[in-house]
């Protein structure tokens, strides 16, 4: 699975970096945050390990992973200076599938997905701007999935966006991605 997110920059270009991340055994739950990013960026990875290890039985992840494991998280495409929280999402979600075991990998196996939209502490995906520059680099670059903020402003039908109120859902958003 591949997870990018949009990012606009002051003169309104829009461009695309990837969330990647890897867990390590034999560690303490530690988080090594790289590439170009910003204060809000790396709060954004933060709080996305802060849902998880919160609420890692309703997300199905094994204690041991949230225990005994640290956590690298990279963004690529170092050109672009990263720095808004609409990265929550997409730091989310490529965190949650480092945790992942091979039986719920399976549904995302080779997607690639674009996504957008702040979390806070309770795993709510909160309304961002941009929306309409974000949904065409996601037409242009055709991506297999769009995951939206579900109060936002884009009304577009199209089956491949998936408008998200919480992270909690994660199974159920994992699914959907067929």
């Amino acid at each position: 699975m591949r997870i990018d997110v949009p990012a606009i920059n002051n003169e309104g270009i829009v461009d695309c970096f990837s969330v990647q991340c890897m867990r390590f055994e034999n560690g303490n739950g530690n988080c090594l945050v790289t590439g170009v990013v910003g204060n809000a960026i790396a709060e954004m990875v933060q709080v996305a390990l802060s849902v998880i290890k919160s609420n890692y039985i309703l997300l199905k992840i094994d204690k041991k992973i949230i225990n005994e494991f640290d956590f690298h998280v990279h963004f690529t495409n170092g050109s672009i200076y990263k720095d808004g929280t609409s990265a929550g999402l997409g730091i989310f979600m490529s965190v949650m599938y480092s945790c992942l075991d091979e039986n719920m990998r399976k549904y995302v196996e080779g997607k690639n997905i674009l996504a957008t939209g702040e979390i806070d502490l309770y795993g709510n995906v909160l309304e961002v701007g941009g929306m309409k520059e974000k949904f065409s680099i996601f037409k242009e670059r055709q991506y297999d999935y769009f995951l939206v903020p579900k109060l936002t402003d884009l009304v577009i039908d199209d089956d491949r966006i998936i408008k998200v109120e919480n992270v909690l859902d994660f199974i159920q958003i994992l699914k959907k991605l067929k």
